[in-house]
This record gives structure tokens, C-alpha cells and sequence, in this order.
């Protein structure tokens, strides 16, 4: 660790944090000190020795650069403010007029939405493939359509997931179609909350091919990705990103909050020239074939590590915790160890295998109960190793992945990381062992025994046989169409406009003054400047009656199980 100040306990310090005093960390509060024991003596301010991470020349510098050694980038940042400023500041840093825009994959996280609310940028999206299209995820040019047939029995269609090329060209030609200039970067998420990962040299291909539009990965679920193990899989950076802003703190044991970005300079990283301006000097068409206007000479690649530092500066605090930050470099430290994934991915091996296992021993045939997302459908390459989504068919189990969520803790002591209507997560990371991942193979053994007794027992009352009859009535997914109706930015709509709550019969047709996105899938189907629409609406009440929550900026218009009563709207 480059991060070590000694503790000299004879000192009197006379200078903030004063649960220092009278001697270091016995100024705890007491009702504090049960929980935290004495970890606050180490909870420093900018002593001697100690750095400043605003502008680092000490051993938080040395820490930051042994961080991009580890993680192969030019420049690396310890966050302490979440993964959230690092996407802020990436966003920040790409853009030099409001009159720019950005273009975000529709499940992003709210923290790219705030940004686009603090940067004044404009916003154009692209939709990510969700189960009723990802087995086209390698050739469907149409993913903006979230609407297709799902020909599969387990109609599990509201998880978001990757984005394709396809999709990226798509939008990059619709955004400068509409606006007449390039979009000067774009976001995604890689790998999900499911685990699904992008084809990140794809899309930087994409990024590249028509101008410098810089390549930002919300990489918060993937820390452990590109690291010393032939059996993780490459990083965004090591891919042909510019930005990856990981949450440390998820899988790889440094303190909630604790996350980390990292940057690669393009002219290092894809080793080629900028096709984007040589066509666009030669006025050639776009390459989709879709339009007949030549590109113009692109502007260069503003985004640099010290834009990145400047906007950081701007957005974090000025009193960061020395605390979160050794756990930074110690993480750090930890990974950088041979072997030091050996018994994670090993729990989460025996825990992907005993569960295909056991849904292969149960033999539901065409109406499966559970599917492990990723069988059959991606290959390894594509799925976090560390990361087991189980879909749920709602329909033959007569529960959603919320009830499933709920028996498996009350009764088999298992935890999950995540539950929506139809699907369940679990997640393994550098502490998890063998014993954990044979606990959930046990768990859900267990469970699935109890179920299909408890579903042949209904059978046989009814006197039916075959498949279980559902008493739950499942509908698809009603996600509203897009691209949204826009009428503000959405610095507009949350900072310059004044706000009304209104009844929801009466709000069709007014511009939306929040963020609502529905868990599942993760997208957001109202975005401040957007027009409520009667499909909007649908989508927010089915999650919500389907046991799910809403999530945004108020978050102050449901009831949960009752749907929306009222939504915030621009005056």
C-alpha cells in the first residue's frame, strides 16, 4: 500500500476531526463506539504526509498511479463520492456547450440523468436489448423497438441488458440527423445489474468510425474485470473505452462509497487513426447507408485527464474520508495478489453449475420455472462470471422474484443482491467462499423441491394434467415507446421551470418534472422534459402493481400496490 501514515498517539492534536481528541479516536461518540471501535483514530484530515486528493503529489498520487498500473489505464482516480461523481465528472468533462449532446443507453444510472441536469446538455438515447429480443443480440438492427413478440414461454421481457452496435450507429445518425452535429460522447452500463456485458470494441468502433464521440462504461458492477485471472474477462478500458468508473466497494471489499475511474488515452488505446476524419475530409456518406448527408469535419477529442481531474475537483467533496481511501489503495493492493480470485469464482462457479444442474434434474421441458440467464442465450464472454441472474417464470411459480426473494432469506437464510418481478440475482465477490455458493445450490434445491410439491399437489385437486395451470395472469412488460416526446432539457425542466403535482388523470400531456424508472427493468420511463404519455403511465402502474418500486428525483408520486396517484410536472 502507498497509503500508510503512522498513528503517533502521543501527539496533541489541535485541528478537526475532534472525535481525535483527547487522544486519537477517543473522542468517539459513545453510542458510536460499540460499531466502529477504534477505526476513527484513522480518520484523518490533510496532515503532513498524508496528501490532498484535490491535487495529489504524495502517496495518494502514488496509489492512484499504482491503481492504473493494476487496471491498465493512463490515469486513475480514487472516488469518494460513489461511482456516481465519476460518471458526473465524465460527462462534465466531454462537453463544452450546452448546445452539445449526450448520448445515453436508456438504463443508465440516475447519476448520468443528474448529469445531463447539471451540464445543461441536451440528451438523445439508445435502447438496450431486453429478454424479448436478446437472442437477436447479435444482429438486431431494430433494439429501439422494445415491443417485439417474444416467442420464448418463459416471458421474462422487462430485464434491460446490453446495447448493440447496431443500435449505437443508429442513434449517433439520428442525433446528428436531428440536431446537425455529433453527439460528443456516449454512456453505457457493462456489465448490468444482470451481468450482461457489451461488446465494448464494437461499440468503440462505432465511436470512432463516425468522429470522436468518447466511449464512457458505467463499469460500477465490473471492478473485478481485466484483473490477474485468465478467467475474468477484459475490462472496458483494456476494450477500447475511453472511461470505466467502477464501484470498488461491490466485489472488491473497499468501504461503501469507494469507487475508482479510469481513464485511456485514445491514440494509445485503438493504435489507428481517426477514420472519422478522413471520410468526413473525403465527404463520403455515412456508412449505415441511411441518409445522403456527407459528414463534416468533426471537432477533435476534448475529453483529457486533466479535464477529468478539473471536473472531479468541482464535484467532490473538499473533506474527503482518509478512511475510504486507504480502503481504496488496499483493495488495490488485494487484488493485485496471484490468486487473489481463486475462491470467489470458484463459489460462484459451483453455485452457476449446481444451479443448472438442478434446474436440468427438475425437467420442467417447455415451461421452465427458473432459467439461468445467460444458458443458451450468450456465451461466456458475455456474462459477469461473478454475477447468477435467475429468471422466473411468475406464471407456473404463482410468485414473483420478490416472493422468491423474500422465502429464500426467511427461510434459507440466503440474501440476493436483487430481485425484480421476474428475475432474482445473486452476486459473489473477493470474500465469498466455496461454502457460500454450495449454501445457495442447497437453498434453491430446496426451494424448487418444496414448489413442485406444492404445484403437483395443485394438480392433482384440480384434476389436471400436464403443465401447472397459472392463477397469476402475466402481461408483457408495457414499456412506452421511443424515442420520448421532448419539450425541455432536463436542466430545463428540473432547474428553470416552475413545478405543479397533479392528479394523473390530468397529467397527460404535461411535461414531466422528475425521474420515475420502474425496477425492474431499470429504465427510466419518464425523464425531466418528457411528455407524459398514456403509455408512461401504464408502465409505471404495471411495476408498481406487480410488486415492483419507482425510483427518481422525488419519488413522491406512488403508492405502492396502489399505482401512481399524481406526478410532478412542469408549470
Amino acid at each position: 500500500m502507498a497509503f500508510n501514515h503512522p498513528i503517533n498517539k502521543a501527539l496533541s492534536p489541535t485541528h478537526p476531526p475532534t472525535h481525535l481528541l483527547p487522544q486519537r479516536g477517543a473522542g468517539t461518540p459513545p453510542a458510536f463506539k460499540p460499531i466502529i471501535g477504534n477505526a476513527l483514530q484513522y480518520d484523518l484530515t490533510e496532515l503532513s504526509g498524508l496528501d490532498l486528493l484535490s491535487s495529489p503529489t504524495g502517496p495518494i498520487a502514488a496509489g492512484q498511479a499504482q491503481a492504473a498500473k493494476i487496471w491498465g489505464a493512463d490515469a486513475s482516480w480514487w472516488l469518494v463520492n460513489g461511482s456516481t461523481v465519476g460518471i458526473q465528472a465524465a460527462i462534465l468533462a466531454s462537453i463544452t456547450s450546452p448546445l452539445d449532446t449526450i448520448i445515453l443507453a436508456r438504463n443508465s444510472h440516475l447519476s448520468a440523468y443528474n448529469a445531463t441536469i447539471l451540464a445543461g446538455c441536451r440528451v438523445s438515447y439508445v435502447m438496450p436489448c431486453t429478454n424479448n429480443n436478446i437472442n437477436n443480440n447479435n444482429n438486431n438492427n431494430n433494439n429501439n423497438n422494445n415491443n417485439n413478440n417474444n416467442n420464448n414461454n418463459n416471458n421474462n421481457n422487462t430485464l434491460a441488458h446490453h446495447v448493440t452496435p447496431q443500435a449505437l450507429k443508429s442513434s449517433i445518425l439520428s442525433t446528428y440527423q436531428e440536431t446537425g452535429s455529433y453527439p460528443k460522447a456516449v454512456v453505457i452500463v457493462s456489465p448490468t445489474y444482470y451481468g450482461v456485458l457489451s461488446d465494448i470494441p464494437s461499440l468503440a468502433a462505432v465511436c470512432e468510425e463516425f468522429t470522436d464521440i468518447a466511449l464512457i462504461v458505467d463499469e460500477a458492477h465490473g471492478a473485478h474485470l481485466g484483473l490477474d485471472d485468465p478467467r475474468l474477462p477484459p475490462s472496458s478500458i483494456q476494450l477500447g473505452a475511453d472511461i470505466s468508473v467502477q464501484s470498488t466497494h461491490k466485489v472488491l471489499g473497499a468501504m461503501t462509497q469507494g469507487s475508482m475511474m479510469h481513464y485511456k488515452e485514445r491514440k494509445d488505446k485503438r493504435g489507428r487513426g481517426r477514420k472519422g476524419e478522413t471520410r468526413a475530409a473525403e465527404g463520403e456518406k455515412p456508412s449505415s447507408g441511411t441518409g445522403a448527408t456527407a459528414f463534416p469535419p468533426p471537432p477533435p477529442l476534448l475529453l483529457n485527464a486533466e479535464r477529468i481531474s478539473t471536473m472531479l475537483n468541482v464535484l467532490q467533496t473538499s473533506s474527503p474520508s482518509y478512511l475510504l481511501m486507504a480502503s481504496l489503495d488496499a483493495a488495490a493492493a488485494a487484488v493485485a495478489q496471484p490468486g487473489a480470485f481463486n475462491e470467489c469464482l470458484e463459489a460462484a462457479e459451483l453455485a452457476r453449475n449446481g444451479t443448472m444442474a438442478m434446474i436440468d434434474n427438475y425437467g420442467y421441458g417447455a415451461l421452465p420455472h427458473l432459467t439461468l440467464l445467460g444458458k443458451n442465450t450468450y456465451s461466456n464472454s458475455m456474462i459477469d462470471p461473478l454475477r447468477l441472474t435467475l429468471l422466473v417464470d411468475t406464471d407456473a411459480l404463482n410468485m414473483t422474484g420478490y416472493d422468491m426473494y423474500d422465502e429464500l432469506e426467511s427461510e434459507y437464510d440466503i440474501v440476493a443482491e436483487l430481485a425484480g418481478v421476474d428475475c432474482i440475482v445473486f452476486a459473489f465477490g473477493i470474500g465469498s467462499t466455496v461454502r457460500d455458493g454450495q449454501s445457495l445450490v442447497d437453498a434453491l434445491d430446496r426451494f424448487m423441491a418444496k414448489k413442485k410439491k406444492n404445484m403437483m399437489k395443485g394438480k392433482k385437486r384440480r384434476g389436471i394434467s400436464g403443465n401447472f395451470a397459472p392463477t397469476i395472469q402475466h402481461n408483457h412488460y408495457p414499456a412506452p415507446p421511443l424515442p420520448p416526446i421532448i419539450k425541455q432539457t432536463p436542466r430545463e425542466a428540473v432547474l428553470f421551470s416552475r413545478h405543479e403535482t397533479v392528479p394523473l388523470s390530468t397529467s397527460l400531456g404535461r411535461t414531466c418534472a422528475e425521474l420515475l424508472c420502474p425496477y425492474p427493468p431499470g429504465i427510466p420511463v419518464l425523464v425531466p422534459g418528457e411528455v407524459v404519455t398514456i403509455e408512461a403511465v401504464q408502465a409505471l402502474q404495471y411495476a408498481i402493481q406487480r410488486g415492483g418500486r419507482v425510483t427518481g428525483s422525488g419519488c413522491s408520486s406512488y403508492l405502492s400496490g396502489l399505482g401512481l396517484e399524481s406526478i410532478k410536472v412542469c408549470c
